[in-house]
């Protein structure tokens, strides 16, 4: 489906909303208007978001200053949004396997490992990019990046499709084979 990406962005706030403010996380939003749509499925894109939210959170939660930064913005043909937060960062040596199948940091119960594998997975069946920067004691900053939709060209010759299906170029006549 084509959609704008600013309300896939915002919804999984609803969910996260009393956690945010429970935990005294200062959230900004920096939504560039004007940004092309990106053919996705939501409720993957909303998984995506749910997911690095949730995990920024866990990782401020013994930070002395707490603030998630949202952004969405374009460039050339990509629509690109980033979550960063203020957290403990990802220890260097760590970094290279967050991706992994069933790779956490976190301590046993408290999370599955396929959180990051899945969020990659998704970007890249929607044929896009994710990256990481982290420093640790500084936070993260998680940002993805999709292709921006554009319409299919529709095809300017001046054949139509019957004209094109008898074989017809300008002003031929049909052969007729016997």
């Amino acid at each position: 489906k084509v959609q704008k990406i600013s309300s896939i962005l915002t919804l999984p706030f609803d969910i996260l909303n009393r956690k945010i403010r429970r935990e005294n996380v200062d959230l900004i939003f920096d939504i560039d208007k004007g940004i092309p749509p990106v053919q996705c499925n939501i409720g993957e894109l909303q998984q995506i978001v749910l997911n690095l939210v949730t995990n920024a959170l866990y990782a401020m939660k013994d930070s002395p200053e707490k603030c998630l930064e949202v952004r969405l913005w374009s460039n050339n043909d990509f629509v690109n949004f980033s979550i960063s937060d203020t957290g403990a960062g990802i220890p260097h040596e760590t970094k290279p396997y967050i991706f992994d199948d069933f790779f956490t940091t976190k301590p046993f119960g408290k999370g599955t490992g396929i959180g990051l594998s899945k969020v990659q997975k998704v970007v890249n069946e929607h044929n896009g990019k994710i990256n990481c920067l982290s420093k640790v004691g500084k936070g993260t900053i998680f940002t993805v990046s999709l292709p921006a939709y554009s319409e299919p060209k529709k095809d300017s010759s001046p054949m139509n499709r019957e004209e094109s299906f008898f074989g017809l170029e300008d002003n031929s006549q049909p052969t007729q084979e016997l």
